[in-house]
């Protein structure tokens, strides 16, 4: 899957990557959708995983390509909320409260792909959010612990 998504990245952008970010899915043995709740929760990583592939567009545009979509998002900064589909509102969504939240973002390019069955329980959701932000804050060296990722994810 890495060498799937940099062809992907390659492919939409014309360029390589500068970031491969790999994010598990999970399975909860407890405590399932009780996460984003302040539940219990027993989370345990299993072998799927969405791939990001992240570089910066020397920019401000913020551009988003989902490898088994067909529509491309883009938006920058002074308008990070747009009409956009399902998948990409996960990303737009965490733009958009980095933003609020005070943070100065960079253009970014990103793709990705993954091996997570959508709608199976296996969080891809979350794996995508969070390989997003932690994309985020390598390219913006934004200084996020892990516990702030984890929160801006959920």
């Amino acid at each position: 899957m890495k060498e799937e998504v940099k062809k992907i990245f390659t492919s939409q952008y014309n360029k390589e990557a500068e970031l491969i970010v790999r994010a598990p899915g999970r399975i909860n043995l407890i405590g399932e959708h009780t996460d984003f709740n302040l539940g219990w929760v027993m989370p345990a990583a299993i072998d799927k995983s969405i791939y990001l592939a992240f570089s910066l567009s020397g920019n401000n545009t913020f551009n988003m390509r989902a490898a088994n979509a067909t529509e491309f998002v883009s938006c920058n900064a002074s308008a990070p909320v747009v009409s956009t589909p399902h998948w990409a509102k996960y990303l737009t969504g965490i733009i958009e409260l980095l933003l609020q939240k005070g943070y100065t973002l960079k253009g970014f390019d990103v793709a990705f792909t993954g091996d997570i069955p959508v709608g199976a329980g296996l969080s891809s959701s979350a794996a995508l959010c969070c390989g997003f932000i932690y994309g985020l804050n390598e390219l913006n060296n934004l200084q996020l612990t892990k516990e702030e990722m984890a929160l801006f994810a959920q």
